[in-house]
């Protein structure tokens, strides 16, 4: 869930985030919201990971050009909900969590790698990627200096994300056909 365009300047997206349910228990499953590099994979990013179904801590691409989780992390919790501000300052990534009033994480950073498509003035989708949980995402605003590009205060009901599952299917085997009046294929 990307916002409409990439940003090039410095942003800030705050929300409130809670994972209703993870689907597995692996630490590839989670919910990350942050920078994305591109909007239709998570080529290069930098975001704070709720992973796997008990830690939440920095994570995206580093240095050396791995992924990996780094940084100071907290203790994850189903069914509770966290405030997160993601800001991009500069050249630099930072996160702030809180949950119930208690700060979990200020201003924390890691060491993303901030070369290429992370490198200060470089486009970046700030939003949200979910695998393999169900979550509840509200009170969502994205500012820039330029002011509030989106501020989901107002906005009432739900979106439920559905994938294609045309997108999975390499060849698909597709035949044209038609109904006769009395319901019978021809």
């Amino acid at each position: 869930i990307f916002y409409e365009e990439a940003l090039e300047e410095d942003f800030k997206l705050e929300a409130t985030v809670m994972i209703t349910q993870f689907k597995g228990s692996g630490t590839a499953f989670g919910l990350y919201m942050g920078a994305f590099s591109d909007s239709d994979s998570m080529a290069e990013f930098a975001s704070l990971g709720f992973r796997g179904s008990s830690k939440a801590r920095a994570y995206g691409i580093k240095q050396d050009g791995t992924y990996g989780a780094f940084g100071t992390e907290f203790n994850l919790q189903a069914n509770t909900a966290y405030r997160v501000i993601f800001s991009r300052e500069g050249s630099s990534f930072f996160i702030t969590a809180s949950n119930s009033g208690k700060t979990l994480l200020d201003r924390g950073t890691g060491s993303f790698s901030t070369e290429n498509a992370l490198a200060e003035g470089e486009p970046l989708f700030p939003g949200f990627s979910l695998i393999g949980v169900s979550a509840e995402i509200s009170d969502i605003k994205l500012t820039t200096s330029d002011g509030v590009l989106l501020d989901s205060s107002g906005w009432t009901g739900s979106y439920v994300p559905e994938r294609s599952s045309w997108d999975d299917v390499s060849d698909p085997d597709l035949q044209t056909f038609s109904l006769s009046p009395d319901g019978t294929s021809v």
